[in-house]
């Protein structure tokens, strides 16, 4: 019987070549390709490859999944956020982290897979029961409670052993009814209190130094829909920010926002 060789596609094509081609690839059509041959398997895996692929990849894409999980294994997948950062660790893998909701014992599972392994790690219960996507800032993700702020960190692969604790003010009487949404601004964690009326202030809280209570800060106000998010500080003291799909710029002193237009675009 004649013995079967091994197919090596392309054999000709240079390994760095062949990085430059697989790395210009959607991320789900580059991951398929594992299934080529070995090398380009063993190629697509590698770590070196992961931190190659922050090149093409759209920056700031950090993705959170959720599942709703009944008693039978037919559970339901759901997407329930996008965050703005990058899934990458310290050594630059990308990794995904899943959240399942246990329907019975009323608790949230975490697992964590570095992409191109395959293999799922669970990395224990949530402390919060997460429903939607927060924010990402010094290499973990961020969500809020009612009191705080939890995290889980991508490199540890592990949640944060204490919360965040929110500004007194912010835990008061006076903000009980006000809607809570936790983002990033000018690399700082931030808090935008909002009452959801048209024309109210939005209360913008900055924590200054990570993690330490006494650093948050009232840094300003906006005056604009109810939906606005602070971005970061631009020239004259203007904020960007953004409310649903579009951008803008806002002036504190005058209160005044501007939608910002991009090749003849509205922002």
């Amino acid at each position: 019987m004649m013995a079967v060789k091994q197919h090596q596609p392309f054999p000709e094509i240079p390994s760095a070549l062949l990085w430059e081609i697989l790395g210009r690839l959607p991320i789900k059509t580059c991951l398929t390709c594992k299934l080529v041959c070995k090398e380009w398997y063993h190629a697509i895996a590698s770590p070196d490859f992961s931190s190659f692929l922050c090149r093409f990849m759209a920056p700031q894409l950090n993705v959170l999944f959720c599942c709703y999980s009944g008693a039978t294994v037919r559970s339901t997948f759901n997407l329930i956020g996008l965050e703005k950062g990058s899934n990458v660790d310290d050594t630059g893998q990308f990794k995904v982290l899943v959240l399942l909701w246990d329907v019975e014992r009323k608790i949230q599972l975490a697992k964590i897979q570095t992409l191109g392994d395959g293999e799922w790690r669970s990395v224990g219960n949530s402390p919060l029961k997460i429903v939607r996507g927060g924010c990402f800032l010094n290499g973990s993700s961020h969500w809020r409670d009612d009191k705080c702020i939890w995290s889980f960190h991508f490199g540890e692969e592990r949640f944060s052993p204490t919360p965040i604790p929110f500004p007194d003010d912010v835990i008061s009487e006076a903000y009980k009814k006000k809607s809570k949404i936790l983002c990033v601004f000018n690399y700082c964690l931030c808090l935008r209190c909002s009452s959801c009326v048209v024309g109210d202030e939005i209360d913008v809280w900055i924590m200054k130094e990570y993690g330490v209570k006494e650093s948050w800060v009232r840094q300003f106000v906006i005056v604009n829909d109810p939906w606005s998010v602070p971005l970061m500080h631009m020239d004259e003291g203007k904020i960007l920010a953004e409310s649903g799909n579009k951008l803008y710029l806002y002036d504190p002193q005058t209160r005044v926002a501007k939608t910002m237009n991009f090749d003849g675009l509205s922002g």
